[in-house]
């Protein structure tokens, strides 16, 4: 078997000269710094701005007045990810899981569970509901203890 030439950038390899392959040939070194280091910002016709910094190792989006809407830094415990303003909907055709030591929500207005299926909630310790006004339970049967 032979190496075919397709054009200058490109090769065929075949049979036992696979084997023979340099795994780096000469023209392929790559610089470290090239490779890690550096700042790149790109801006959408909305104005608004991706910035790409790999020595900080992080990814920000900007809106068109400047004011940080989503932030991403990789550190060496994985990444962190910050989203600022805006409107967050997700939405799958199966599960939305999460698993982490506290979970907090904290809303100004409304905040809504709605189900069309069981809801479970089961905790471990001691267990509050307070309220300011009334609370509503409703069900064909009422368990306390």
């Amino acid at each position: 078997m032979s190496k075919q030439i397709l054009n200058p950038n490109r090769s065929s390899l075949s049979g036992d000269n696979l084997l023979k392959l340099d795994p780096m040939p000469n023209n392929a070194s790559l610089l470290e710094e090239d490779q890690i280091s550096g700042e790149d910002t790109h801006i959408f016709p909305t104005g608004h701005q991706v910035r790409i910094n790999l020595d900080g190792q992080s990814i920000e989006v900007s809106d068109i007045h400047g004011k940080l809407q989503v932030q991403i830094n990789i550190t060496a415990d994985g990444p962190q990810i910050s989203l600022n303003g805006g409107e967050l909907n997700l939405q799958s055709p199966e599960n939305i899981a999460m698993e982490c030591n506290s979970f907090r929500i904290s809303t100004q207005e409304d905040t809504e569970i709605i189900a069309k299926g069981h809801v479970m909630i089961d905790a471990r310790k001691e267990t509050r509901i307070s309220c300011d006004q009334d609370v509503h339970v409703r069900g064909q049967v009422i368990w306390l203890n």
